[in-house]
């Protein structure tokens, strides 16, 4: 969880976990829905938009396996987390322009199928 680099003790962790998720997350969200960047900065903030859920998506097991290897390697953490960053980054990218466009085109092509046999609720693919 984003902690803003405070740590709740362990008695007002619960109204700390409270205040964020009811009030802290959807500031945030909202300033950054509200937020139109300048020209300059709308092309990068469109790939981080696109990269955004695939990052979020594989960061977790190959960060253990980074820093699992890095400290085996006894690399300093000033070394290993930008170049995890910038992996991590290429690794999105990766995934947002090649493996997510075939994946939705596979499953949006199979689901109205599935959820005809399943349910019977006559839904028809849209693509056709």
């Amino acid at each position: 969880m984003c902690q803003f680099d405070y740590e709740p003790s362990t008695e007002l962790r619960g109204l700390y976990d409270l205040l964020m998720v009811a009030l802290a997350y959807p500031l945030i969200v909202s300033l950054g829905a509200r937020f139109n960047p300048p020209e300059l900065l709308a092309s990068p903030m469109n790939v981080l938009g696109e990269i955004s859920y695939p990052m979020y998506i594989i960061h977790y097991a190959p960060l253990f396996m980074a820093s699992f290897a890095a400290r085996k390697l006894g690399l300093p953490v000033a070394l290993w987390v930008p170049a995890f960053i910038v992996g991590l980054c290429a690794g999105s990218y990766f995934l947002a322009k090649h493996y997510d466009p075939a994946a939705r085109r596979f499953l949006s092509s199979r689901l109205p199928a599935f959820v005809n046999s399943v349910f019977g609720l006559g839904i028809r693919n849209a693509s056709r």
